[in-house]
C-alpha cells in the first residue's frame, strides 16, 4: 500500500489545512445544512425528504469536485477518477431521494432517529476532537460534510432517518471508507483511521440494521 502512496502524511495534513483555509465560512454553512436535515426531517413529508437529499447530493458533488477533482488530485493521480465516482453517487441519490421522491424522512423519539442523530454529530466532531487529541490543530480537521469521510457519516445519519433506503447507494461510501482506512493506517494519520474505521463500521451495521431488527 505504501509503494501507491506518493505523499506522506505531514503533506496530506498540510493539504487539508490550506482546504479549510481556502473554502472558509463553508464549514459554517454546512453545518447549517446540517441542522436543516434534522429539521425537514423533524417535520417530515415527501417535500422535506427531496430537500434533504438534494443537501445530501450537494455534499457529495461538492466534495467530489472542490476537494477530490481540484485539491486531493494534485497528490494523487485517481483523484480525478474518485471525484468522477463522488459525481455519479450524488447524481443517483438525487435521482432517488429528489427526483423519483422515494426519501420517506422521520425524526421522532425511536433508535433509528437517535441512531441518525448520533452519525451526523460525528460527522460534525469526530475527526475534529480525533484531530485535537493527536496534537495537530483544529484546522488540520475534516469539516463536517465537506470531505470524503465526514460525507460518508453524513449519508449513513441520512439512511437512518429514512424508513426504507437502497443498500445499493452504500456500496461507494462502503469502499470508500475501507480504502481511507488503509491509506490512513498506512500514513500513520490517527485522526483519518479513526473516523474511516467507524464510517466502515458504521455502514455495515446500516445494512444489517434492519435485518438485526427482524
Amino acid at each position: 500500500m505504501q509503494r501507491l502512496i506518493a505523499y506522506d502524511a505531514e503533506v496530506y495534513v498540510s493539504l487539508i489545512q490550506r482546504y479549510n483555509e481556502d473554502i472558509w465560512p463553508a464549514q459554517v454553512i454546512a453545518l447549517a445544512f446540517g441542522w436543516l436535515i434534522l429539521m425537514c426531517a423533524r417535520r417530515g413529508g415527501g417535500l422535506n425528504g427531496r430537500i434533504v437529499y438534494l443537501i445530501l447530493a450537494g455534499f457529495w458533488a461538492y466534495t467530489g469536485y472542490e476537494f477530490l477533482m481540484t485539491r486531493f488530485a494534485t497528490l494523487n493521480w485517481a483523484a480525478q477518477a474518485f471525484g468522477i465516482l463522488f459525481l455519479a453517487q450524488s447524481a443517483l441519490i438525487a435521482l432517488w431521494g429528489t427526483i423519483l421522491g422515494k426519501a420517506d424522512i422521520k425524526l421522532g423519539m425511536n433508535r433509528r432517529s437517535i441512531e441518525a442523530v448520533f452519525l451526523l454529530l460525528l460527522a460534525a466532531a469526530l475527526h475534529p476532537v480525533a484531530t485535537l487529541a493527536a496534537g495537530l490543530p483544529l484546522t488540520a480537521a475534516q469539516p463536517f460534510g465537506l470531505t470524503p469521510l465526514t460525507v460518508v457519516l453524513v449519508t449513513l445519519g441520512v439512511f437512518r432517518l429514512t424508513q426504507s433506503s437502497p443498500c445499493w447507494l452504500l456500496v461507494w461510501p462502503l469502499l470508500w471508507s475501507v480504502w481511507e482506512l488503509a491509506n490512513a493506517w498506512t500514513l500513520g494519520i490517527v485522526a483519518d483511521t479513526v473516523t474511516a474505521a467507524v464510517a466502515a463500521l458504521a455502514v455495515v451495521y446500516t445494512v444489517l440494521a434492519p435485518r438485526l431488527a427482524r
